[in-house]
């Protein structure tokens, strides 16, 4: 009697147990995709430069003439102006890092990401423009060149994450708040062509916080234990402001509007904690 009593109780915990550790080791698995996560990521860069309108001062000028015992020619005071323009870069490098939080069901993805980067980034600018001079005898053409640099020193960004999984695979879109510090380097030359008073040279740098938005699209992937790794596209514009840029001789800088933009192609690897 002893004994049955013993085995009814033995079987009655047996049957009370088992579903409770089933139920128990069910919902304490984790998946792989939700958590906080924190890593680095590699990639490439091609950027674009745009330029607004800018237009500089020549006073006048009093070159002598063509050959010898011709009389001086006057060049009156002109204004002139380069238009807008856009202009863009080759590939650069950039790396840095990101941290994040993702929560996954069994179909879709729903994350948080900020990230920064260091990049080598910069687009270059040059423009010509040559003013014809109108006078008797025909005085020679005036050229002034323009050429701008804009450096890309740092950029980052906040986005939010939409994804389609796959088991072991999202794909996902991204879209959020885009940053950068930028330098801007120019040089202004002014030359009379066919003058002796040679190549006149102004020189100007700037910098400046640029904030714009951003947005792409990507596949996320889980590569067992806590590590995830992503391979993404995205599309920054980081808005415009105005710098202080090259003129001319007698107007040394001009307030500029400079606009940045540029697409990124990352490699990312992740810890998820």
């Amino acid at each position: 009697m002893f004994k049955k009593s013993i085995f009814l109780t033995a079987a009655s915990v047996a049957a009370f147990a088992v579903p409770v550790t089933g139920a128990s080791a069910e919902t304490s698995a984790r998946d792989p995709f939700s958590g906080v996560y924190a890593g680095i990521h590699v990639g490439m860069t091609r950027g674009t430069i745009s330029l607004g309108s800018r237009t500089v001062t020549r006073p006048e000028e009093t070159i002598p003439g063509a050959t010898a015992g011709d009389p001086d020619i006057v060049l009156p005071a002109a204004d002139a102006t380069i238009p807008r323009d856009s202009n863009g870069s080759g590939l650069s490098l950039l790396g840095g890092g990101q941290v994040g939080f993702n929560y996954a069901t069994r179909d879709m993805l729903f994350g948080i990401e900020v990230d920064a980067s260091i990049t080598t980034a910069g687009t270059n600018y040059e423009a010509q423009l040559i003013e014809e001079v109108t006078g008797d005898p025909a005085p020679p053409a005036r050229l002034l060149t323009s050429n701008v640099s804009a450096d890309i020193d740092y950029s980052g960004s906040a986005r939010v994450r939409v994804g389609m999984r796959n088991e072991d695979l999202v794909y996902f879109v991204t879209a959020g708040l885009a940053a950068a510090h930028v330098s801007v380097d120019s040089v202004g030359n002014t030359l009379v062509q066919d003058g002796v008073d040679g190549t006149r040279t102004v020189t100007a740098s700037d910098s400046a916080n640029h904030m714009g938005w951003t947005g792409g699209a990507g596949i996320l992937g889980w590569f067992g234990g806590h590590a995830l790794g992503s391979i993404e596209l995205r599309y920054s514009n980081y808005g415009s402001k105005t710098y202080d840029v090259a003129g001319s001789a007698d107007t040394p800088t001009v307030p500029t509007r400079v606009g940045l933009s540029d697409i990124q192609l990352l490699v990312r690897m992740s810890y998820r904690f």
